[in-house]
């Protein structure tokens, strides 16, 4: 770790500090507004999304060709499906043909680039001088890590001393996923296969797997493999950088030496890269039985989108031996979960905002924040709640959920009331004209 320099701020004047509370009023509620419809129309896709798939789900029979005769796969052509083996031939290899690199036997393989940089953190601690005046001492601090994407340091503090540089040649990717027949009889196209989610794992790789490496773009970019870590690493080589020098000088960095100088397991500008696969053992499928192959044996057919009357996609590729009713459940249960999160954090903001946008404005003041708080967070829920149910045609939900939204308000008044003899927060009326 290295010190950077040391501020003292005290703090402003009345004057100055108006002029803070007129610029936070005037803003304020613009600010709050943005964030409040943002995180509001994200919970309200990300509801209306499992919504609509839990509506469409409902009314889907997909015919399970399991058990079937496979040589009779045509009189299903057209039809929803579904199918479950572990007999997998995967027809093209995943590669990375910039590094030289083949992953057998997988459905997924991604490249995981990570990057050698300064990162400045800060520390602030507040007192009193001899005068009252509050004294803000701020100092900055860089360590090197390991991070997923280059750090712009020309907006550090002192940018010459710990200059971040923003070579990318290699980044993070999904590499392309490959075309696999199922039992001999169905071809899953790569679109589909890229479904597939499930646990990934690390790639090590012995000297006599990587051939292709030796003579591939990187090798030639100087990475050198690291059979210890898996790691696919290239060294910075800065050379003689006078204009870094001239900086360092200016902002007064040259001669500071210190130990986190010499310290640490690299240097900034170092790339490294390790890959992780996914090779599942059988699936389970969700799809549209289409005619033969085009160009392939006439015994495989080809499997396709289907999509729902309401536009959901119900093309399905899970791990494992699953039942039709088993997968269809396993995805909602992923929707849902993934609506419960953005609805956690839209309960933790919209109070806030809502309270932010009257104080802004000069609307609110009073000791019953806490009640904005936490009446806007459920009743947006509620009013979100009712327009998703709304558009996707659950009547009888849209009222339910506008009728506890009612019973909210009125509880609301009720309590407030009764605690606080008026209703608190105070809503300021409008001046009278003179």
């Amino acid at each position: 770790m290295r010190v950077g320099r040391t501020y003292r701020y005290i703090s402003r004047r009345k004057g100055e500090e108006a002029v803070g509370a007129e610029f936070m009023g005037k803003w304020g509620a613009t600010v709050a507004a943005a964030l409040l419809a943002l995180v509001s129309l994200v919970f309200f896709f990300s509801e209306k999304r499992y919504h609509d798939a839990e509506v469409a789900f409902a009314t889907l029979e997909p015919v399970d060709v399991t058990t079937s005769d496979m040589t009779m796969l045509s009189l299903y052509e057209g039809q929803l499906v579904h199918f479950s083996s572990s007999n997998l031939h995967i027809l093209n290899t995943v590669e990375d043909p910039e590094f030289g690199i083949t992953f057998p036997g997988s459905f997924q393989a991604k490249r995981h680039t990570e990057y050698c940089q300064w990162v400045e953190t800060s520390s602030t601690t507040t007192e009193k001088d001899r005068d009252g005046n509050e004294v803000k001492t701020t100092t900055y601090y860089y360590t090197k890590s390991w991070v997923y994407r280059p750090i712009n340091s020309y907006l550090f503090d002192q940018p010459f001393a710990h200059f971040n540089p923003q070579d990318d040649p290699f980044p993070t990717i999904t590499l392309p996923h490959p075309a696999v027949v199922v039992s001999g009889k169905f071809h899953l196209p790569a679109p589909l296969v890229a479904k597939i989610r499930g646990p990934e794992s690390d790639v090590l790789w012995a000297r006599d797997q990587l051939q292709g490496f030796q003579i591939s773009l990187a090798a030639k970019m100087s990475f050198a493999y690291i059979p210890s870590t898996g790691y696919f690493l290239s060294r910075y080589n800065a050379g003689t950088n006078w204009m870094q020098y001239a900086g360092m000088f200016l902002e007064g960095t040259l001669l500071d030496f210190q130990l986190g100088d010499f310290l640490g397991a690299c240097t900034p500008g170092d790339i490294r890269v390790r890959y992780t696969t996914f090779a599942p053992d059988s699936v389970s499928v969700i799809g549209k039985m289409l005619g033969p192959v085009p160009g392939g044996p006439e015994a495989v057919h080809g499997i396709g989108q289907w999509i729902t009357e309401n536009g959901v996609d119900a093309t399905l590729l899970h791990t494992g031996i699953l039942t039709a009713d088993e997968m269809l459940t396993a995805e909602l249960n992923s929707l849902w979960w993934q609506a419960t999160l953005v609805h956690a954090v839209a309960a933790l903001v919209w109070g806030p905002a809502v309270a932010w946008v009257l104080f802004s404005t000069g609307l609110l003041e009073g000791s019953g924040i806490w009640w904005w708080i936490v009446g806007a967070g459920v009743g947006l829920s509620f009013g979100i709640y009712a327009l998703v149910f709304l558009l996707t045609g659950q009547i009888m939900s849209c009222l339910l959920q506008l009728l506890c939204a009612v019973v909210l308000v009125v509880l609301f008044n009720t309590v407030d009331k009764s605690l606080n003899g008026v209703v608190s927060p105070s809503v300021k009326p409008p001046e009278a004209s003179q």
